[in-house]
């Protein structure tokens, strides 16, 4: 009986925080003069490991629309998900965050801490803590970017968080998905 739950449980579990996760619609970046006016609004971020790209979406009316695409300076661990502290791997999954887990004095310049474990990171026995989105170019477990492009992501992330959003959803997968894989 127990192994069905856990069956149910992992198969549920990332349907459900996927249902959560907003969709974006397009794939074109907004111009540089939209991207602008749009600080403040509701932010949505997704992580690609393989491909090493963040991307930053910001909403218009109902639909989030593509930002930016920065390049992932470093990250640890190749592809699949962080398994128990110390294994040095960048996790995978999907992680909501909230005003008190930005850091804009980190050591590593400026970070996001993304929440890991989240609720099935735990439920599958995987421990780890401090992952972050961060600056400074330098992995052991976390996403970093150069000092630049995490200015630019913070001042998003901290203005949308400030104008009301209640948290900020982070999707991070080892690769993209198309009509081949």
């Amino acid at each position: 009986m127990g192994k069905i739950a856990l069956l149910f449980a992992m198969i549920l579990l990332p349907a459900l925080s996927m249902a959560m996760t907003p969709e974006p619609v397009s794939t074109a970046p907004v111009s540089k003069e939209l991207k602008k006016q749009l600080l403040g609004t509701p932010v949505y971020i997704q992580i690609f490991k393989e491909e090493r790209t963040l991307e930053l979406y910001g909403k218009i009316g109902n639909e989030y629309r593509l930002l930016d695409t920065y390049r992932i300076c470093n990250f640890s661990g190749g592809l699949g998900p962080k398994r128990r502290e110390g294994d040095f791997k960048s996790p995978e999954g999907f992680y909501n965050v909230k005003l008190n887990q930005l850091k804009p004095d980190s050591r590593f310049y400026r970070a996001i801490n993304i929440g890991f474990p989240n609720q099935y990171d735990r439920n599958q026995g995987y421990s780890g803590n401090y992952l972050m989105i961060h600056g400074d170019c330098k992995s052991i477990g976390c996403y970093a970017m150069t000092n630049a492009y995490m200015d630019e992501i913070f001042t998003y992330v901290n203005a949308a968080l400030r104008n009301g959003q209640q948290g900020i959803s982070i999707s991070i997968y080892p690769f993209r998905m198309t009509d081949s894989n």
